[in-house]
């Protein structure tokens, strides 16, 4: 059991680095970090955010962690046996 939860949360972690860098550039530069895991403060912001489209990136990286994890969950029972 510890195999298998190691590898997901490994796999999960590599998975949220390997999306940040996949998904978070917006032109010629990253989104900082501290905008995607904070919520916007104020109109202004919210507005910025919505149209650099962050709430979709959110979602991809969310996407890729879950998808590591669940492929490190795999990986791990099959160490396992």
């Amino acid at each position: 059991m510890g195999k298998i939860v190691s590898s997901a949360l490994l796999f999960g972690l590599a998975g949220l680095i390997a999306g940040y860098f996949l998904f978070a550039r917006v032109g010629n530069s990253y989104i900082d970090l501290s905008t995607l895991i904070l919520p916007g403060e104020g109109l202004l912001k919210q507005l910025g955010n919505a149209i650099r489209g962050v709430e979709e990136i959110r979602r991809k990286i969310l996407i890729s962690g879950g998808a590591g994890l669940l492929a490190g969950a795999c990986i791990g029972a099959i160490r396992n046996r």
